[in-house]
């Protein structure tokens, strides 16, 4: 929060601030590795002891307005003390700090063209301080009337040396907050504060950060010191939007929500593995589909291939029933034929009976057997003609016509086969 003129502990972060360009992004950035860079070997220029460095020293002590580390350094032995130099400690303190600044931001590398040299880097080194008020106390830091040696050099040198890019913006007055509002001075409560800040914000010089001194080594603190109580009232008030008891009450309601949710895992977890059992069946269920969704696909392709082989089965059948039905009646029209041809013999042949030249010539056993065959031949004739007039005749078998047709075809053949009868008739010119 921002400073206040009640007592507690502060922090002091030297960093860039805000401009009026709205794509700023580098507030409360630290320097960039070039500037860090600059910064360390200027630092280590001013703890050299030479006549040189001593004129550049006293120049750069006198850019900022002159404030208590002034005067420690007037009663230094040597009359040529540096102001942020003030002891053989704090000469050894800075030149150590500026070393392990260049090591720990830059790698100990020196000036360097990258890309990202001149990306101020995102963490800034702090310092923490008691404030008996915080307000009054954090307005001599900015022109180090009161502050560390080490955080006063950085902020002279930024303020007053280093030079920034346009597109950079400023670089200071530091950035100050108040930290931790302390509300009692009994069991050395400001102490304890200052100690746990400082270890949070890990500000001293060996982390990297502005503070020389232990934390918490200043003395007791008054019970009577003015802002304790508006500090109390404000910490442990339930409508301050931030005191304990808003924590107390923030922390009891997580605590609660959090009792409830470990209340609730056996029953989450069973109600995980009803999912997970669920999961598990519907997968099965799945692979199971799959079998049926191949097996009907294979029972599809099967009955269509059985479809296909009836079809072609049916057309063969058709085509031979089709070549059937054509020699049947190419067989039914030969028999036609024959049979005209055996019925023309017929009458011929009895025609030559009834022939006395003919008669004379024959044998009475050659007689005999065409009557025969004239009086079979008739009653084929007389067959036929009632199976034709007959009201069964539907029902008649088809291989019996059959049979009876080829007996007729064979009887009227016999007539042509027998040679002694055809040679007969032959002799009367009767048969052509």
């Amino acid at each position: 929060m921002l400073p206040s003129s009640n007592p507690g502990v502060y922090v002091n972060i030297p960093c860039y601030g805000k401009t009026g360009d709205p794509a700023w992004k580098y507030q409360g950035r630290f320097l960039c590795q070039n500037d860090v860079v600059k910064l360390s070997d200027a630092i280590q220029s001013y703890v050299v002891d030479s006549a040189t460095a001593n004129a550049d020293s006293i120049t750069f002590d006198e850019l900022l307005p002159p404030g208590i580390n002034s005067q420690m350094a007037a009663v230094c032995a040597d009359p040529e003390a540096r102001r942020y130099a003030p002891s053989d400690r704090a000469l050894e303190v800075m030149r150590e700090w500026a070393m392990n600044l260049k090591e720990s931001y830059c790698g100990g590398t020196d000036l360097t063209t990258s890309g990202t040299a001149n990306v101020p880097f995102q963490r800034a080194p702090m310092e923490v301080g008691w404030a008996e008020n915080i307000e009054q106390h954090l307005m001599q830091h900015v022109d180090d009337g009161s502050t560390t040696y080490v955080a006063g050099y950085v902020n002279c040198w930024t303020q007053k040396v280093m030079k920034l890019p346009e597109n950079l913006g400023s670089f200071g007055p530091p950035l100050q907050l108040t930290l931790f509002r302390v509300w009692s001075a009994t069991n050395k409560l400001p102490q304890i504060a200052e100690i746990v800040a400082s270890m949070l914000y890990s500000s001293y010089v060996e982390q990297g950060g502005y503070n020389v001194t232990d934390a918490g080594t200043f003395g007791n603190v008054s019970e009577d010191l003015p802002g304790l109580n508006a500090n109390e009232s404000a910490v442990f008030s339930s409508n301050s939007g931030w005191g304990i008891l808003d924590a107390f009450e923030h922390d009891e309601k997580k605590n609660t929500e959090s009792q409830l949710v470990f209340d609730s895992l056996p029953e989450i977890e069973a109600h995980e593995k009803e999912i997970l059992a669920t999961k598990q069946d519907i997968m099965e269920m799945n692979a199971e589909k799959l079998q049926i969704e191949m097996k009907l696909a294979g029972l599809r392709k099967k009955a269509q291939e059985e479809k296909d082989q009836a079809r072609e089965a049916a057309e063969a059948l058709g085509q031979s029933r089709s070549d059937a039905e054509k020699e049947l009646v190419r067989l039914f029209e030969k028999l036609a034929s024959e049979h005209q041809e055996g019925q023309r013999f017929k009458q011929l042949a009895a025609e030559s009976i009834a022939d006395p030249t003919i008669l004379d010539a024959l044998s009475l056993e050659d007689r005999s057997r065409v009557q025969a065959q004239v009086d079979e031949w008739d009653r084929w004739d007389a067959e036929s003609q009632d199976a034709e007039h007959s009201d069964d005749s539907a029902s008649i078998d088809a291989d019996e016509v059959g049979r009876i047709m080829a007996r007729f075809a064979l009887q009227e053949n016999e007539a042509y086969d027998d040679e002694r009868l055809v040679n007969a008739l032959s002799n009367t010119g009767d048969i052509p």
